[in-house]
Formats: C-alpha cells, sequence, structure tokens
C-alpha cells in the first residue's frame, strides 16, 4: 500500500490521548477524518489519480476515519470503481477545466480554439496564475472543484447559462448496478434565484433536461448533495448505455431572449452510486 512507511501514517491524538508516539504523525479527530490529509500524503484513494490508480482508500469525511475499498461491501460503497464521473481533481495549468468543460466564453485561439456555446456560463477562474484556475478553498472533497459564473442577462449572448463536457468514460451508465447520478453543489446568497439543470444527450439525440426542484438552490451556501435517479433519464429516452455529454446549466435552457439573473456556484464529486445504505445502517469497522 502506499502508506507503508511510517511517515505516511496517522493517528488521532484526541482519542489516543498521546501527543507524541512512533506510531505515525499525530492529528486531530477532524484532520484524521479528512481526506486532504492523507491525499497529501499519497494514500491512494477512490476517484482520485494523482496518487495511483489502485483505489485502496476511501472517506466518509467527518464521520469515519478512511476504510479499505472492500470493507463496506460493494452495495454500499460510495465510490464504485467504474462510476467517477468528474471529481475535477485533474485539472491543472496544462489541463485547464474549460477544455473539458465547454462555457460560454470560449478558449485559445486558431487552430486550437474553441469559440464558446454564446450562453452565459464561465468555468474556471478569469484571474488565474499558476494554474489557479480551479477553487482550492470552496471543496467539498479532495482539493478542488470547479467554479462556475452563470450570467443570464450578458450582451450578446444567450439567456441561459450551460456548460457541457464530452464524455470519454464513463460513457455505459448501465453498468455495475448503478441507480443514482449525484452531484454537489454550493452557491451563495448573494446569487439571483434561477433554475439549475443538469442535461446528458447521447450522441444524437435531444438532451433529457432535469431541473432541481428548489428554485432557490443556487442560494444555498453550503455543500448540498442533489441526487437524481437514473431512471429519470431513461423516462425521458436517454439511452444509459451509452451516454455522450453532461451538461450543469442555469436558467430556462433555449431562452435567446428573455434576461433573467447572475450568480456564482461550485461545483465537486460527480458520480454515478450503487444503492447506498443510510449512515446508520453502515457496517462498522474498527481499525487499529
Amino acid at each position: 500500500m502506499c502508506n507503508a512507511g511510517i511517515e505516511l501514517s496517522f493517528r488521532d491524538i484526541e482519542t489516543s490521548g498521546q501527543m507524541w508516539s512512533d506510531g505515525g504523525t499525530g492529528k486531530t479527530t477532524a484532520e484524521t477524518q479528512t481526506a486532504s490529509t492523507f491525499l497529501e500524503a499519497g494514500w491512494d484513494f477512490v476517484g482520485e489519480t494523482e496518487n495511483g490508480t489502485e483505489d485502496i482508500w476511501w472517506i466518509l469525511e467527518g464521520q469515519h476515519y478512511p476504510r479499505l475499498w472492500w470493507q463496506y461491501g460493494k452495495a454500499f460503497s460510495p465510490y464504485p470503481r467504474d462510476s467517477v464521473v468528474d471529481d475535477f481533481e485533474s485539472y491543472d495549468a496544462e489541463n485547464q477545466v474549460w477544455f473539458s468543460w465547454h462555457d460560454g466564453l470560449g478558449y485559445g485561439a486558431p487552430p486550437d480554439f474553441y469559440l464558446g456555446n454564446r450562453s452565459g456560463s464561465v468555468v474556471g477562474d478569469e484571474t488565474w496564475i499558476f494554474g489557479g484556475h480551479m477553487e482550492t478553498v470552496i471543496v467539498h472533497g479532495g482539493r478542488q472543484s470547479m467554479p462556475y459564473a452563470f450570467d443570464n442577462n450578458k450582451p450578446g449572448y444567450f439567456k441561459y447559462s450551460e456548460a457541457e463536457k464530452t464524455l470519454s468514460y464513463p460513457r455505459n451508465w448501465s453498468e455495475g448496478d448503478v441507480t443514482e447520478f449525484s452531484l454537489w453543489f454550493r452557491g451563495n446568497l448573494s446569487n439571483d434565484s434561477e433554475l439549475m439543470y443538469v442535461a446528458i444527450a447521447n450522441k444524437t439525440d435531444t438532451p433529457s433536461v432535469i431541473y432541481h426542484d428548489d428554485p432557490n438552490a443556487v442560494r444555498i451556501d453550503t455543500w448540498t448533495e442533489w441526487i437524481i435517479p437514473l431512471q429519470t433519464f431513461t423516462n425521458q429516452g436517454i439511452d444509459l448505455s451509452d451516454v455522450d455529454r453532461i451538461a450543469i446549466g442555469f436558467g430556462t435552457r433555449g431562452n435567446l431572449t428573455i434576461p433573467c439573473g447572475r450568480g456564482k456556484m461550485y461545483f465537486d464529486d460527480i458520480r454515478l452510486y450503487r444503492p447506498r445504505l443510510a449512515v446508520s445502517d453502515a457496517l462498522e469497522v474498527t481499525v487499529p
């Protein structure tokens, strides 16, 4: 395992009552229940590739220490191996987020450029330097999240905002017994109230557009999970065995003329899940 060396091990000084020990670096309970503590030490977690692809560990942040992948079993695991859609950890100065999530602003210059989709969306931080176009403070899991500004009254642009990603993997959303689409978002009280939606599409078909049922969701200023049953997309004609594109948007999709609101959001940890047990039903495992 990647934490084989004693210098990469940790212990909870609050529960052990020991400030110093040869048994690893002392951390607070909060620190030992936070993924970044272990990610920075090189532990290979499910859903990230920077520390390896063996997917040895996963963590339920704020509630448990890291657990080995197999300890909760296939049915409960919140991070199925074959369904990480986007955790936003791979984007940096070379692999900039707008190369994958195409927004209204576009990027580059001929011949390697994208003109933008003419909507009011802007992903990433336009003032980025040294690869800092991702958010590293307001983060749900891992080390960074995607900032997303929407402006549905931008002169010369459509009156809705959308950023779209073409998938390379996973495209088959029907394998592995997955049943749910999950997306974590965080807004701001200063945002204008605006509809938020997720759209997925096959290569040639019309997208399935699902709106959040709370028009004020964009004003929620804590990390919030939005769960959509995959059957909802199927009911709208999507073939889950070959999903080509995913989009996140604000406003009424296709609105070209009626001015609407603006604001800024953050997104993280877009995943597909197998059926999940409540935390209270989870198997408790004692790790020395």
